[in-house]
């Protein structure tokens, strides 16, 4: 299982990451601004066995020898033009589990969303294009978020969705980051990059994610950080 994550992720949770996965972290992307140009949500999109990844992003991570021979068969490397200006930031910044993904369909690569449709993957449509970062998304039927768009997008189609005050979360050189690009989701634990504690709604979110059945690992040594979420990938088949 491999884990993608910013060079920023913070050293505690890197830490523990690295106990159990095999850790691949993102540097720079000089076409993109300082607050997002390492953030794994902006550059792969795993789903499943497959993977889609920004083609100057694969070359950078010398990818032959970074996945195993096998793994590099379920790689789709994307020549996208990435940019500092939306939507060139988001055309793999969706959220994908257990067969369902959510995105703004006009923005999302059409490689992928080719994909989806050739998988029969169920497809939520948003007004965001950040969902990937703006959405902790625990599985097919519950999330939280902070965005406004994306509750009621969601919870109309029946989900279980908790909505938390917005900001309270570091983003280098912006007002706030948010909830999806502070976390990962892997079987059933959500990891934080940060103390998850401090933030004000903690109470009703670990209400939320216990009570699912998950578990909340987090660095409790430095601020809740967007760190462009942290994305597990299994493997090809």
């Amino acid at each position: 299982m491999y884990a993608f994550v910013s060079k920023d992720i913070s050293n505690g949770l890197l830490e523990k990451l690295r106990l159990k996965y095999r850790v691949i972290k993102l540097s720079p992307d000089k076409r993109l601004y300082t607050s997002i140009e390492s953030h794994p949500d902006i550059r792969v999109l795993p789903i499943d066995n497959q993977l889609f990844i920004d083609q100057e992003t694969y070359n950078d991570l010398n990818a032959q020898n970074v996945f195993s021979k096998k793994d590099l068969q379920g790689i789709t490397a994307i020549d996208i033009e990435l940019s500092p200006i939306y939507p060139n930031t988001v055309f793999l910044n969706g959220k994908y589990k257990d067969h369902l993904f959510i995105h703004h369909k006009k923005y999302t690569h059409p490689i992928v969303g080719d994909y989806i449709l050739a998988k029969d993957i169920s497809f939520i449509h948003t007004n965001q294009g950040y969902t990937g970062c703006s959405l902790l998304l625990l599985d097919h039927r519950s999330g939280i978020t902070s965005d406004a768009g994306i509750y009621k997008t969601l919870s109309r189609q029946g989900m279980q969705i908790l909505k938390i005050q917005e900001g309270h979360i570091h983003l280098q050189d912006k007002p706030y980051g948010f909830i999806g690009g502070a976390s990962g989701v892997e079987g059933k634990q959500v990891f934080f990059n940060g103390n998850i504690k401090k933030h004000p709604d903690y109470k009703p979110i670990q209400e939320f994610i216990e009570n699912r059945g998950y578990t909340i690992i987090d660095n409790p040594q430095i601020p809740l950080t967007d760190i462009g979420s942290i994305l597990f990938w299994k493997g090809s088949v």
